[in-house]
């Protein structure tokens, strides 16, 4: 018992210390770094490691200073009990915030619209930071009204029995659905924009050997549908649709068997070229 109280307390205040100065480290280089300052995305992780900090602030010292005191330091003056209660909402809300506009604006980035791309400007990221402060305090003012110091046991408690019974269901929320929903749909929303263009740099360039070995093999004598369903099962599920310079049934018909073989949709049109479905992707 007296080895894990020891722990803890040299631990705590080992993890508070160094993630202290972390953040500050952090803070600073997004704040002060010119070519880091003028990017929307560096003032919401900035945003995000000043939530961060206020959380070790109102958690991390106190609670390292309640074990190795052997009293609660929280409860030392009514001003501390409630100060730190806010704080340590408010601060996890601000961080978690700056977080989830980080992971948005990430995704507006990779849009293909260029208004999309262009809509979060540094203004707004500030604008956005300062709003999601204001709510953050707002929502976090219950955590400060409903708490103080019990005159029993001088300990810093919950006094309302029935936001008591709330407060835990806003930390279970706050804390883990929403940042596992929130981060996960804009990540996989940012993974999705950035394969598409991928995709279509790939079937670009697949279908552009295809041409110059359509004409390489159909040149030699080789029949056109063999030439074209060979090519299409070397770029796999890269081409989606394959399109020839003829109309004559005699080579069409074969060729659209090949395509149906090798699940590659055939489109024929006269002096075309080789194409692809830019639509299908």
């Amino acid at each position: 018992m007296i080895i894990a109280k020891y722990l803890y307390v040299y631990l705590g205040f080992f993890l508070a210390f160094v993630g202290s100065i972390g953040n500050l480290l952090t803070f600073s280089v997004f704040v002060r770094r010119k070519k880091y300052r003028s990017l929307s995305s560096s003032t919401f992780l900035a945003g995000s490691t000043f939530g961060e900090q206020l959380v070790l602030l109102s958690s991390a010292f106190p609670d390292s200073l309640t074990y190795a005191l052997n009293y609660d330091f929280y409860g030392i003056s009514i001003e501390m009990c409630k100060s730190t209660s806010f704080l340590y909402f408010a601060g996890g809300v601000v961080a978690l915030t700056c977080m989830y506009l980080a992971a948005i604006e990430r995704y507006l980035q990779t849009c293909r619209s260029s208004s999309q791309r262009e809509w979060m400007t540094l203004n707004r990221a500030r604008l956005l930071v300062f709003l999601a402060t204001l709510v953050s305090s707002g929502i976090s003012i219950p955590f400060a009204l409903y708490r103080n110091v019990t005159s029993n046991n001088q300990s810093c408690e919950y006094v309302n029995a029935n936001f008591k019974r709330m407060a835990p269901l806003m930390y279970a929320i706050v804390g883990v659905p929403m940042p596992i929903t929130l981060l996960s749909v804009f990540g996989f929303l940012t993974w999705r924009n950035l394969k598409t263009p991928t995709q279509r740099q790939r079937t670009g360039l697949a279908t552009h050997k295809l041409n110059n070995q359509d004409s390489k093999r159909t040149a030699h004598g080789e029949p056109i549908e063999e030439a074209a369903a060979s090519v299409c099962l070397k770029a796999s599920d890269q081409i989606i649709a394959v399109g020839v310079n003829c109309v004559h049934p005699d080579t069409v018909v074969p060729l659209i068997k090949q395509m149906n073989k090798i699940d590659c949709d055939f489109i024929a049109y006269p002096n075309a070229g080789v194409i692809w479905d830019s639509e299908k992707q």
